[in-house]
């Protein structure tokens, strides 16, 4: 027992070292697999996302992960489940869905598998459509900060005023999804004119917290003389990986506007990011 406690500390301080890795490799995945295999579940989780995908190696792991207690790796049983076309295979979850892996994840706070859950019930891909029982799922997923999911919300409810009392608890809780999404209901919706400024301080709080597509929405909100303003907000978004506020920022830097980031520079980004538009050629 002794010496098995023993190989169990080693077995952990080791993995503490595989974590600070900065990259996956052979040796790291081994480690991991030991650790695994040694009753730390986290491990179990890792190895399996190193090899998502290769269904025959990160299965086994996420079954080991989730009968473990890992939420992520019954999420990640559950996606597997999907690309086995709606089949859990594993033994141990006999009888299983990936909708119940979804469900068993989200309620133990996953909000992958939450937003996975409610994109499931809203579209019926994968189980049976239920818009009204996606709902609380949805708004929990929001919650925990899924954009899809906030954007799901917007998307469902018809009514602002629905739209505006769940996702006004969510942005309170600090969801910056929740926030945007908000945001995006007070400046689109039937109370457009009247909810402008309430838009902008959304906009600014989600911004401000780090939403990169919030920066964006908020320099398109200002005077077009204000370009200063609008560069030092898209370069936030830009920093933040939006193709559009990099795009946007190449614009305002080609006339005149400074910026610590050049023209070529932040059409290469964009371009990178998915915004064709600014590739080379284009």
């Amino acid at each position: 027992l002794v010496c098995d406690g023993m190989n169990r500390v080693i077995t952990a301080l080791m993995l503490v070292v595989a974590f600070h890795a900065a990259a996956s490799t052979p040796e790291q995945d081994a480690l991991q697999t030991r650790a695994c295999n040694d009753g730390f579940f986290d491990a179990c989780d890792d190895v399996g996302n190193h090899n998502v995908g290769t269904w025959a190696i990160a299965e086994s792991l996420f079954v080991k992960g989730c009968l473990g207690g890992i939420a992520s790796s019954c999420m990640w049983l559950g996606f597997a489940g999907i690309e086995r076309k709606n089949t859990i295979s594993a033994p141990e979850f006999k009888g299983k869905t990936p909708a119940d892996l979804y469900q068993q994840a989200c309620k133990a706070g996953n909000d992958d598998g939450c937003t996975r859950l409610c994109i499931q019930k809203m579209t019926g891909l994968g189980a049976p459509k239920d818009e009204k029982g996606a709902k609380p799922i949805c708004t929990t997923a929001c919650t925990l900060g899924s954009s899809a999911a906030c954007e799901k919300i917007g998307a469902t409810y018809s009514s602002h005023s629905d739209r505006t009392a769940i996702l006004n608890p969510a942005c309170g809780s600090g969801s910056l999804s929740a926030c945007y999404a908000l945001a995006k209901n007070a400046a689109d919706g039937e109370n457009a004119k009247k909810d402008k400024a309430q838009a902008q301080k959304l906009f600014t709080k989600a911004c401000n917290g780090g939403h990169a597509a919030a920066c964006v929405e908020l320099a398109r909100m200002l005077p077009e003389k204000d370009k200063a303003g609008a560069a030092k907000l898209y370069e936030r978004g830009c920093k933040g990986a939006n193709m559009y506020a990099c795009a946007s920022l190449a614009d305002l830097v080609k006339e005149g506007v400074k910026s610590p980031l050049g023209t070529d520079e932040l059409k290469a980004r964009a371009c990178t990011l998915g915004y064709l538009s600014a590739c080379p050629g284009k």
